[in-house]
């Protein structure tokens, strides 16, 4: 018995050990510009500079209309793709509709309503009375006396009884 819990006990730790750290490894490419700027702040030789300045701008300036040339292409390549799949929806809803005619299927092109029509705003919508359950008759609604109008009717009443004592 102690020789399995040995034996399991090294299979675990062997496992564990031969376990690889899956780390994400992505492969960015140093910008060459930022690179032959390191580069050109080590040269003495002002001539140098300016010329090799002066190339990595010419550089850049290309580089950036390669990038906007692309992006124009690529949009245009876009549309192009959004046309072609919708001409191609349409070639097949074609296909399944004669398939549907073929087969019997009615009501092809009518589309399903998503939500009920509107009724009339004319009729007004009634909600169920409220129910006492202990003797099965309509609840009455009553009002709650505010304390602001209890005041009113006490001060008019007391302007009442004021008049009539004058």
């Amino acid at each position: 018995m102690n020789s399995y819990k040995h034996l399991l006990l090294i299979i675990a730790v062997s496992f564990s050990f031969s376990q690889k750290n899956h780390a994400v490894i992505t492969d960015v490419k140093p910008d060459a510009v930022k690179l032959w700027e390191v580069d050109d702040n080590n040269i003495n030789n002002p001539e140098l500079k300016k010329a090799l300045e002066q190339l990595r701008m010419e550089f850049e300036e290309q580089r950036n209309e390669i990038q906007s040339n692309y992006k124009i292409r690529i949009n245009e390549l876009k549309q192009q793709k959004d046309s072609n799949i919708e001409i191609l929806k349409k070639q097949f809803v074609e296909k399944r509709n004669s398939l549907k005619e073929k087969y019997g299927l009615k009501d092809l092109n009518k589309p399903k309503k998503l939500k009920a029509a509107k009724k009339d705003e004319n009729l007004s919508k009634k909600k169920p009375e409220k129910v006492n359950y202990i003797n099965k008759s309509p609840v009455k609604k009553t009002t709650k006396k505010s304390p602001a109008s209890s005041l009113e009717k006490k001060s008019n009443s007391e302007k009442v009884e004021s008049k009539d004592k004058k």
